[in-house]
């Protein structure tokens, strides 16, 4: 089985994204999988200063916006065997 995956970030390109990849993956008979995507500010590695940066709330920012926009798209559990997140 094919796996179509698609990251997300909240903003609404994303949530069409994640609107097509299940709609590929419904068509292919293949699994949709969603993916969080984050970065570091620059600042937290080498931009000539240093400012704490704790990792776990990109992460957690992150997992909330995946969450979130699976519910939004009605993907978050479709039933049909094509998985929603990871």
């Amino acid at each position: 089985m094919s796996t179509i995956v698609v990251g997300v970030d909240g903003s609404r390109g994303s949530l069409d994204a994640v609107r097509l990849a299940i709609d590929e993956a419904r068509i292919r008979d293949a699994e949709a999988e969603a993916v969080g995507a984050w970065h570091l500010p620059s600042c937290a590695y080498g931009a000539g200063w240093s400012v704490p940066v704790e990792l776990d709330s990109f992460r957690e920012t992150a997992q909330s916006a995946l969450e979130q926009s699976l519910v939004d798209v009605g993907g978050a559990d479709s039933g049909d065997g094509h998985r929603g997140s990871r």
